[in-house]
Formats: C-alpha cells, sequence, structure tokens
C-alpha cells in the first residue's frame, strides 16, 4: 500500500476522536525501513553525489575525505533524529524521541492520523508525511506530537490505525491544537518586546544616570 492511499483511506480521522484501542500497539522506526523504502533513490543519489566530489576534489583528497565524512555524519544524525518508539499497553501510550519521552493516558489521547504536506521543487510536486498525535494536557489543552514517518514502513502504520477505533464529532480538535499553538506563540512574542522594552528602559536610566 503507498502512502497516498493509506492517507486517503484515513482521511476521516483528522475529524474524528478516538473511541477505543483495542489491543496493544507498537510502531519503532527502523534505518532497515528507511533503506527499503528509498533504496533505488539512496543509490542513484549516492552514485551522483560520489561523482561529483570525485570531479570537484580530484586533486585535493584530504578534502574529497572531510567531505564525504560531513555527509555521512549528515545522515546518520539525520536517522538519528528522525528515531522513535510508540508503544501502547495498560491504557498509556509512550512516545520515545531522542530527546523527549511522553506517557499518555488512553483516555487523553484525542486523534491520531496522518498529515500530508505538499512541496515544489523545479516545478515538481512533493509530498510528505507526518505522523500526528492529539492528545488533552491536564490544563485541558489540545497539544500535539508530529512525527515523521521516513523510518517507517506503511503496513506497520496500517496496522495501528486497524487497531484505533474512531467515531463521529462535533468538536474539531485540530483547530482547538493550532488555536492553542497561536496562543502560545503569542505569549512568547510578548514576553519578548516586554523583555526588550525593559532592557530599553534599563540602558537609558543607566545613560542619563551617568
Amino acid at each position: 500500500m503507498s502512502l497516498e492511499l493509506l492517507y486517503k483511506n484515513n482521511i476521516n480521522r483528522k475529524n474524528e476522536v478516538i473511541e477505543y484501542i483495542d489491543t496493544d500497539i507498537i510502531l519503532k522506526t527502523s534505518i532497515i525501513n528507511y533503506w527499503n523504502n528509498y533504496k533505488i533513490k539512496i543509490v542513484i543519489y549516492s552514485i551522483i553525489i560520489s561523482t561529483l566530489l570525485i570531479i570537484g576534489f580530484i586533486n585535493r583528497p584530504n578534502a574529497l575525505i572531510a567531505s564525504l565524512l560531513f555527509i555521512v555524519v549528515l545522515l546518520l544524525s539525520f536517522l538519528f533524529f528522525n528515531s522513535y518508539s510508540i508503544i501502547g499497553k495498560e491504557n498509556k501510550l509512550t512516545i520515545k524521541t531522542t530527546d523527549q519521552n511522553i506517557t499518555i493516558d488512553y483516555k487523553d489521547l484525542k486523534s491520531i492520523y496522518l498529515n500530508k504536506n505538499t512541496h515544489r521543487i523545479f516545478f515538481k510536486k512533493y509530498n510528505t508525511y507526518n505522523f500526528v498525535i492529539l492528545y488533552e494536557t491536564k490544563n485541558h489543552n489540545i497539544c500535539d506530537f508530529i512525527l515523521p514517518i521516513i523510518l517507517l514502513k506503511e503496513p506497520d502504520i496500517d496496522k495501528i490505525f486497524r487497531k484505533i477505533k474512531t467515531k463521529k464529532t462535533n468538536i474539531n480538535y485540530k483547530n482547538k491544537c493550532i488555536k492553542y499553538k497561536r496562543q502560545q506563540i503569542f505569549k512568547k512574542i510578548i514576553l519578548f518586546l516586554i523583555f526588550t522594552i525593559l532592557i530599553i528602559i534599563f540602558y537609558f536610566i543607566n545613560s542619563f544616570s551617568l
């Protein structure tokens, strides 16, 4: 099953709420999945990049080696920071990433769905997909966890969706999440402006006192 088909088959989840999760769920990223999903592109891009580097640094072997090592480090960093696991059992969903570890009670889960973003590069459209988890905090705000699916397999995502039953709702949790995000950004901007004004006032007070 392609990602586009998987997205279309589950597009209704964006506007629905989780009713129940019938069994334990496990979803883990893997570098092997990345290779299986994009091995043809990886080989082609590797040949192109290697050829360009060899042509550009043919008389500078140290620069060539340094460039290749830099690219390898970038790739490993990319894979590392896109790795995570989602485990649901005992009515709790645990999300572990490279820098976060969060546990959400099933009763606080609102929606889990795929989100699609369309980008245009050199007049050609490219679609990217993310795994979105909407949940309610203790303060009754709706927050989200947005995770890349580049290291996942489509059948594994489909298996998770089959275990998560949803129902229709009149509440748009997606919009509530967006509204909360905007409020947080607005608060940060206000705090930044207040802090900046205080610094300016403090500067002028010191200047006049001198």
